[in-house]
């Protein structure tokens, strides 16, 4: 079939996502260590999409695709529900195998497909498998999505900090809302011919990539990837204990001003609390929500707000030094990351109030 210039690029773009898709799912099953059931059920859902979608490609751009891939394609994407679902579920419970009943399931579609193609192969029943079979397909892939919408929900509605997700929940999130956009389409494309059917592929592609770049900007790569526990999960504080030392470090922090120490590290303070570096480490890490890093930087910037917003008569950097600060570059970093801009922006804002 002869493309132009532009259905080249279509052609390119739709299956981009499918040929790395591929590549991702095959690292995934065979190659990801540690081995986990995560990473088993994240390989199997992409190694689904990818032949869906790939099938999609295919439709589009070539006249007489053969009946069998055709088959292939639309059967690879009875399992893009379920296994969606088993990894997210798996992954909020942190689940080390299968549910038995999980494996029923499979199995079922699996019988399912096998004695629905041989019975009515796309090739003999091209009807059928067009407006019947493949509506039971994506009923199917619906139910699915609910389930693992029902887990999300359930998931947050018990989490301490609903407001403030986990990278891991993060992921889950995007992830699911991935799959959520490439089954709408295909279902709008089935019930109402609208939008074009290349536009799968193509949001597939870019979701890919989406994904892929949460990744590589995600802060807990390996907690997404391995599955692996926020630290303190078996040993939580005790809520008077958060109480007590919440309240223990707002007045080190506030009234003896201990983050003006630039030498001040976990242990130090630690001390200055009369606890252990664990324990205060699970305060902030479980608790607060920030690195002991992050929740230092913070006072240290609110300190230099205060500074700026008199009549000083330091330099920045002397205010980065102030407060605890041991360079000019760690001090306007940390107060970019924090305000939104720069120590002379800020200064030049509040000279013009």
């Amino acid at each position: 079939m002869y493309m132009d210039i532009g259905q080249q690029l279509l052609f390119f773009f739709s299956s981009l996502g499918v040929f790395n898709g591929f590549i991702i799912a095959i690292y995934f099953l065979f190659f990801a260590q540690p081995k986990r059931l995560q990473s088993q059920l994240l390989g199997a859902l992409l190694l689904a999409l990818s032949t869906r979608i790939g099938k999609s490609v295919l439709h589009f751009f070539v006249d007489d695709l053969s009946k069998e891939i055709r088959q292939i394609g639309l059967s690879a994407c009875l399992f893009i529900g379920p296994f969606l679902y088993f990894y997210v579920r798996s992954t909020l419970n942190d689940e080390q195998r299968l549910r038995k009943q999980d494996w029923w399931q499979i199995i079922g579609l699996f019988l399912l497909m096998l004695i629905v193609g041989m019975v009515y192969s796309y090739p003999t029943h091209p009807e059928l498998w067009n407006t019947v079979i493949v509506k039971g397909i994506y009923y199917t892939w619906i139910a699915y999505i609910l389930f693992s919408a029902r887990a999300l929900i359930n998931h947050f509605r018990k989490s301490k900090d609903p407001q403030k997700p986990r990278p891991t929940e993060k992921w889950l999130i995007t992830f699911f809302l991935v799959n959520v956009l490439i089954c709408f389409i295909f279902n709008t494309t089935l019930h109402f011919g609208w939008p074009s059917y290349i536009y799968g592929p193509i949001a597939f592609s870019f979701g890919f990539y989406a994904l892929l770049m949460f990744l590589l900007f995600a802060p807990k790569r390996k907690e997404i990837l391995q599955g692996k526990k926020p630290k303190y999960s078996n040993k939580k504080l005790t809520d008077s204990s958060v109480i007590a030392l919440t309240e223990r470090l707002t007045e080190v922090m506030m009234v003896e001003e201990k983050f003006k120490d630039p030498d001040l590290k976990l242990d130090s303070l630690s001390k200055a609390l009369d606890t252990s570096p664990h324990k205060l480490s699970q305060l902030l890490n479980d608790n607060l929500g920030k690195s002991f890093t992050a929740y230092i930087n913070e006072h240290r910037v609110r300190a230099a707000c205060a500074i700026l917003k008199t009549n000083h008569q330091l330099s920045l950097e002397g205010i980065g030094q102030e407060v605890g600060f041991r360079s000019k570059s760690s001090f306007y970093a940390a107060f970019k990351k924090q305000v939104g801009k720069t120590p002379s922006q800020f200064l030049k804002q509040e000279k013009e109030v």
